[in-house]
């Protein structure tokens, strides 16, 4: 990893060299232009996105490093190539050649992608506008650090049993650091059983205020991010951020994404208010004296189920396990599509990590990296990421 950022730095130069050689194509074309910065990106790409994963499967002071060298790097080169006019200039003759449906529409991309980078602008603006760019990189950055090193920072023990009725004997084996003693985080697992399980108030209270009030210094990244991103905008003619944004998105205007929001709120609030005002009454007939908050609506909400259906976390926690389920939508997907998945052994970045192969007509033509468990090192959320993209190459 130490040697990443001086490899970025002579690869992008080396890109930069070959965008020139492509710039002096006397007649460029969709394939021998478009395509060849395709796989320019794609090369980039290649390099950095090990890094990035690696950095938020497996964070360290080493990925760390690396990872804050190397996004400067990709972002201000990104950002260059989109404002380069030579480029914007190529790619607008093209557009009036005889293309396919799918080339046009990835050509379309493309022009509007450099317009809303500041093609066109003067040079302080599209200074202005690389600054920027870089620091939203960074600010996101940040803010995933701050996020993950607080989670990571909060624990509390428990060790007296009473607060653990109701807790699932499975989950209280995975907590478990002694006799009558266990341990629980902010972790998503760990956090969603004291708060759907634990009897006692005081200690959900105190896990939802730490959940809900972590990284406070991320307020002042997303004061400076919503203000550049508006700054931004206005550099570019828009009004504001929202209506930059919608540009790329499938609807029309801004107010038309707001109205569709607030639609759905108000169609769904009668329900809701409806449904808490029946797990408020289930509460106090259940002995609750007092006013429910934002941390009892889960404990309570698992007791009306279990009170109106029987349910029980435990009986149908086995057909669940994580080999059962990923077996069965293997075979699901083996039928439906004639994919075989075969479990391989291959460099990863944690031992929980299983890598298969995927096979269609007897040929391999992808791999899958299955990280499924928390780790205080890894991101949390339920998420994924392109290690690699699958195109046609110059060779087919």
């Amino acid at each position: 990893l130490a040697q990443k950022p001086t490899e970025l730095v002579a690869l992008l130069d080396d890109n930069r060299r070959q965008v020139e050689e492509l710039l002096a194509q006397k007649e460029p074309t969709y394939q021998s232009f478009v395509r060849a910065l395709n796989r320019l990106d794609e090369r980039t790409t290649r390099f950095f996105t090990p890094v990035a994963i690696v950095q938020q499967t497996k964070n360290s002071d080493e990925t760390r490093k690396a990872y804050d060298e190397l996004l400067p790097l990709i972002s201000e080169y990104e950002t260059q190539l989109s404002q380069d006019e030579r480029i914007y200039a190529v790619y607008k003759r093209l557009a009036g050649a005889d293309l396919t449906g799918a080339q046009r529409k990835a050509l379309d991309d493309s022009i509007l992608e450099f317009e809303m980078e500041g093609a066109g602008k003067n040079e302080a603006i599209k200074d202005r506008i690389k600054a920027i760019n870089v620091r939203i990189s960074e600010l996101g950055n940040s803010f995933g650090q701050n996020l993950l090193d607080a989670t990571k920072a909060f624990s509390r023990e428990i060790d007296d049993p009473r607060d653990t009725e109701g807790i699932p004997p499975s989950d209280l084996a995975a907590f478990a650091i002694g006799e009558n003693r266990w341990r629980f985080t902010l972790l998503p697992h760990s956090y969603h059983t004291v708060m759907t399980y634990c009897p006692n108030a005081a200690i959900r209270e105190e896990f939802y205020r730490a959940y809900t009030t972590r990284s406070p210094e991320n307020g002042a990244i997303i004061e400076e991010m919503l203000a550049i991103k508006n700054e931004k905008a206005k550099l570019l003619g828009y009004e504001n951020y929202a209506e930059y944004s919608i540009k790329t998105k499938m609807a029309a205007s801004a107010k038309e994404a707001e109205e569709f929001v607030l639609e759905l709120i108000n169609k769904c609030k009668t329900q809701a208010q409806k449904e808490l005002v029946q797990l408020a009454d289930f509460a106090r007939e259940n002995g609750e004296k007092r006013a429910l908050e934002s941390f009892d609506t889960a404990y309570w909400s698992k007791k009306l189920e279990k009170s109106r259906f029987d349910l029980d976390d435990e009986l149908y926690k086995p057909y669940f396990e994580a080999k059962s389920v990923m077996n069965g939508l293997f075979e699901f997907l083996q039928r439906l599509f004639g994919v075989v998945f075969t479990e391989i052994q291959a460099p990863k970045w944690d031992e929980s990590v299983r890598v298969f192969e995927l096979t269609k007509d007897g040929a391999v033509f992808a791999r899958f990296y299955a990280d499924l468990y928390e780790r205080e090192e890894k991101r949390g959320g339920a998420w994924m990421d392109n290690w690699q993209s699958r195109m046609i190459d110059e060779n087919g």
